[in-house]
């Protein structure tokens, strides 16, 4: 109401209080509130208000909470009480304390003095609100649980160290030569070589890997053992929890013992602390335990294998024999494991095996022209490989997430500010300062932060489980990623900024609004102010931005995991069951001994009803490492430093057939193929092309190792993915497991069997089982799987970053649609005057729809263009991740843009079709 000289004007406050009074109340109040419109407040009130701030007038039992502002000669009235005392008491609680003469603004009592008043008034206000505080809450949690469930993934695989002594300075180190440019093991020659000559490292330890059963007949049971050279356990600062180690003079014995894995330890013989001195038969072979090493101690490269060592048996070089002329290198099957000598750098290092393979005679495949060298690694950087860099992608694809909530609740907390801008601008007229204010609207994010981190907490835990459970074996270190008590310090840290970050740009809004122009606006019920739609339109955009960058991230990883499934192993077969076997030497102790075993092994399982076929091969494609050995046609002659190498494979009869490998030319082995008959041999495509191009191998005699006699070929079959799905087919021969050369007997012990059933193959692990047992109950079965998870755990990484990315893609673009959606929901119902007097005028419904489609596609293609330009640049860092697809690839640019811009269209046109909906008439009365 306005008189000829003064304006008042009412908050809501008032106007309910109103309602609330009786009839004479009220007559008293509009008389005073007349009276207030023609001349203003007294002249004795109106000096006090000019010290005050505020001031109070008497209506008979009722207070009239006034504040006058004299240029634009307005009355507004805040409040309406009881007595003085208490409307004080309101104004204590609700605006920080009365502004008194000679007091400190916004420093006043009641529960807003101190920080837990802060909290215990944040939290009424949240209850107050109850659907945005769960939606905000949600939103929060959901962002904070995926980067603390990431987090945890990174601090187990990266940043805890690894567990030996001074983890930084261990080294591994490899050899790399002409058929292994990557790294591949070392000799044993190699391995006396470095370790007498290098002066870079303190010391270097060998080991090996391979499998041991304990034959009790009650618990066999099949584990992956160790081979190591005594020194290796001091060179990482590792010492036995039960017992001790063993010695260089044990390591020469033919019975030495063995250390045990704690985990074993405690799983087979339940912690017993008589272990030490028992022996215990390891294919066999009684052998003493001398210790137990500590929990979670691995080996370097046990850290990234499906199993772990859980024995480990010591391994006898001479580190004291001359320096060895290297020749051809001599057998490669070893790792090694160094520590860098006090002040010496990785580069320093390498430089110096450098200087030591610069000693060597360049003969064999030691000539310059083979490229051969050592390979030196940080151990914790070997180890992590091409994980560091999946990791890292999603810890930036998870940030990204965690932004995008933040963006949608600080638009949550701007559209909300709309509403509480009266609020606030009630309590800064009545003393409460601007700092307090802020403190206030600060707390209370922090608040609702604390919550939704307490939840994404609860996330994480299930999120980790999720992650793990989608391939344990695309996680190295995998059991050492938890949600411990460094991943809840970063989850406290996240919500703290993230109370920040959605918290403080809208609490600096509200405490910074101009208390007669807010209270005038909200007096009017008018819309939100320019500022806020520009600053709600750059949220939005920013969402739409990272939101792009995260779907370009994933649709490159789409594309990528549909190459990687378009790859042709070079095997495969539906309903295969896939396990391995190892045929001690105690009970089988030649090579005719361990074919007869096989061989009726293999006719046992046969036989079992529901199996159609099966084989058995040396090892297992896309499931294991396999090295090369020699071979050439008979009369090739090699060109200068040539490598006629091949990878070899051991295969029964039915082996090929099972595994779905395809025969090109001639036969696969029989029955017929047996020990003392003509040894023959099967070729991959790869050799049969080198070697006779178009010319048909068949019948061609051949020097292949592991084979008794010149071997004749007698089959070529496609070449088969081995290593890695993505490497290159290698030349590769296979043997008859039954005419293996009788020297070669150790290699021959442990096959892997390859089953082909009527229906789902573990239905017959049980039966499988019990033929094992039949046939020799000490024998236990061990790496049991199907072909086709073997064919999906060569994919794991990939199929790990891709399913993350595309979930973090789903999850940013969900949270940017529900943001555009919302802020122009909001946008829409702030303008519903504006719509209805557009409409009252004759704007047609198009045009309604047009105007809300439009502001809220200007938010959208601004996110698009500028997400579409970072991600143009930021997918560069995940090259090492793609396979067959470049970082920029042009279908993904362009589909991605298009899609999202799509489903931006439809989130802007519901809201536009609910606006062209309002009626003017009720549009006009909106308040």
């Amino acid at each position: 109401m306005s008189g000829e000289g003064w304006r008042v004007e009412v908050t809501s406050a008032v106007v309910t209080a109103l309602r609330d009074a009786t009839l004479e109340d009220r007559r008293r109040i509009a008389a005073r509130l007349d009276d207030l419109a023609e001349r203003g407040l007294p002249p004795a009130l109106a000096k006090v208000a000019r010290a005050e701030g505020v001031v109070t007038l008497s209506v008979g039992d009722a207070t009239l909470v006034c504040m006058p502002e004299e240029a634009t000669r307005t009355v507004f009235v805040l409040a309406i009480g009881g007595g003085p005392a208490t409307v004080g008491a309101k104004l204590r609680r609700v605006g920080g304390g009365w502004r008194s003469k000679g007091s400190n603004r916004g420093t006043g009592g009641g529960d807003m003095g101190s920080v837990s008043g802060d909290v215990r008034y944040a939290v009424r206000s949240l209850r107050r609100s109850p659907g945005f505080s769960l939606v905000a809450a949600a939103t929060l949690a959901l962002g904070i649980g995926a980067t603390a469930a990431i987090f945890s993934v990174a601090n187990g695989v990266l940043l805890t160290p690894l567990p030996y002594q001074d983890p930084d300075e261990v080294v591994t180190l490899w050899a790399s030569w002409d058929n292994f440019p990557d790294k591949t093991w070392l000799s044993v020659p190699e391995f006396q070589l470095f370790h007498q000559e290098t002066r870079a490292l303190e010391d270097l330890a060998l080991y090996s890997g391979a499998r041991t059963n304990f034959t009790s007949v009650d618990a066999p049971e099949q584990v992956g053992a160790a081979y190591v050279t005594p020194n290796a356990f001091p060179l990482l600062g590792v010492s036995p929890v039960v017992g001790r180690a063993f010695t260089w003079d044990e390591a020469r014995q033919d019975v030495p013992g063995v250390l045990l894995a704690h985990e074993t330890w405690i799983r087979r013989y339940g912690g017993a602390a008589d272990i030490v001195g028992r022996n215990v038969e390891l294919d066999g072979v009684a052998t003493p335990v001398l210790g137990v090493l500590p929990p979670g101690f691995s080996l370097p490269t046990d850290f990234g294998a499906s199993s772990r060592y859980e024995v480990y048996h010591p391994l006898y070089i001479d580190l004291e024999a001359p320096a060895p002329d290297l020749g051809t290198g001599g057998s490669h099957g070893y790792y090694a494991v160094g520590r860098l000598a006090d002040g010496v750098t990785l580069d320093e290092a390498r430089a110096d095996l450098a200087r030591v393979m610069s000693l060597v005679n360049p003969v064999g495949m030691y000539d310059p022209v083979r490229r051969f060298a050592p390979k030196l690694f940080l151990a914790k950087d070997d180890i992590v490989g091409p994980a560091r860099g999946n990791i890292l992608v999603l810890l930036g694809a998870v940030a990204f997430v965690l932004l995008i909530a933040c963006g949608n609740v600080a638009n949550l907390m701007l559209s909300r500010s709309e509403v509480r801008m009266r609020e606030v601008a009630v309590r800064v007229a009545l003393g409460a300062g601007r700092g307090r204010i802020l403190r206030q609207l600060l707390v209370e994010s922090l608040v609702l932060a604390l919550v939704a981190g307490g939840l994404g907490v609860v996330l994480a835990t299930l999120g980790v489980k999720a992650l793990l459970a989608i391939d344990p074996e695309a996680v190295p270190r995998a059991t050492e990623v938890a949600v411990d008590g460094a991943v809840l310090g970063f989850t406290l840290a996240v919500s703290v900024g993230t109370a920040l970050l959605f918290g403080l740009v809208p609490a600096l809004r509200m405490s910074r609004s101009g208390v007669s122009a807010t209270l005038r606006q909200g007096g009017r019920g008018g819309g939100s102010g320019r500022g806020s739609n520009r600053l709600q339109g750059t949220l939005i955009a920013a969402q739409m931005a990272m939101t792009v960058v995260l779907l370009m991230g994933s649709g490159l990883m789409i594309r990528t995991f549909v190459g990687l499934l378009r790859i042709d192993p070079g095997f495969g077969a539906e309903n295969v069951l896939t396990l391995r076997i190892t045929a001690p030497a105690a009970a089988y102790p030649d090579a005719a001994s361990v074919v007869a075993f096989y061989e009726e092994l293999l006719r046992r399982v046969e036989d079992v009803p529901g199996v159609e076929r099966v084989g058995a091969g040396r090892l297992l494609p896309l499931a294991s490492t396999m090295g090369d050995s020699r071979f050439r046609p008979v009369g090739y002659e090699p060109g200068p430093n040539e490598s006629t190498q091949a990878d070899w494979q051991w295969a029964t009869p039915g082996y090929v057939e099972t595994m779905g490998i395809r025969l090109l030319e001639g036969r696969t082995f029989n029955e017929a193929d047996v020990r003392g008959g003509q040894p023959v041999v099967m070729i991959n495509e790869v050799v049969a092309r080198r070697y006779w191009g178009d010319e048909s191998p068949l019948g061609r005699a051949v020097v292949a190792g592991g084979a008794p006699d010149t071997a004749i070929v007698v089959g070529v079959v496609g070449n088969v993915s081995h290593n890695g799905i993505t490497n290159e087919a290698k030349t590769r021969y296979y043997l008859p497991h039954a005419q293996v050369h009788d020297q070669w007997v150790g290699s021959m012990r442990s096959m892997t069997l390859t089953i082909a059933t009527q229906g789902p193959p573990r239905r017959w692990l049980e039966a499988v089982r019990g033929e094992v047992r039949g046939l020799d109950p000490s024998i236990p079965v061990a790496e049991v799987r199907t072909l086709d998870e073997v064919l999906g755990g060569a994919i794991a990484q990939p199929r790990f970053a891709m399913v993350l990315l595309a979930s973090f893609a789903a999850i940013a673009l969900t949270l940017a649609v529900v943001g555009i959606y919302g802020v122009l929901s909001y946008a829409v119902s702030r303008r519903t005057q504006e719509i209805g007097i557009r409409m009252a005028l004759g704007a047609e419904r198009g045009v309604v729809v047009g105007m809300v489609v439009r502001q809220g596609m200007g938010m959208a293609l601004g996110g698009v263009a500028i997400g579409t330009g970072v991600a143009w640049v930021s997918t560069r860092f995940m090259a090492g991740m793609l396979y067959a697809v470049a970082p920029q690839d042009p279908a993904t640019f362009l589909a991605v843009p298009v899609l999202f811009a799509a489903v931006a269209a439809v989130a802007c046109w519901i809201p536009a079709t609910r606006a062209a909906r309002v009626r003017p008439s009720r549009a006009l009365r909106y308040e």
